[in-house]
């Protein structure tokens, strides 16, 4: 990821590598960015439309939001140790889907 001085000169910000990802900013609010990112060498890029990443976070928020109340439920009923296994459970499930 770079970036130019006022002198012409290049700035490099930060070597992505394999499986690294770059635009998250842009995507999320939207305003035009002024760094680059140059290959240097070849590679495989895939880009992300804006509406399915906001599907995702639309999908994780309602997962966090059902996970966090099932959590508060089991307390309210006095299972703090319950709710640790289903939390890691649950946990353990989603890493197992996103990656």
């Amino acid at each position: 990821v770079v970036n130019w001085s006022y002198a012409g000169r290049e700035v490099s910000f930060e070597d992505l590598a394999a499986g690294g990802t770059f635009g998250e900013l842009a995507a999320i609010d939207g305003a035009r960015r002024s760094a680059s990112v140059i290959a240097l060498e070849t590679n495989e890029a895939d880009g992300l439309q804006l509406s399915s990443l906001t599907a995702l976070a639309v999908v994780l928020f309602v997962i966090a939001f059902l996970i966090n109340a099932g959590a508060r439920l089991l307390v309210s009923r006095g299972g703090t140790r319950k709710r640790d296994g289903i939390l890691r459970r649950a946990f353990g499930r989603a890493d197992e889907v996103i990656s």
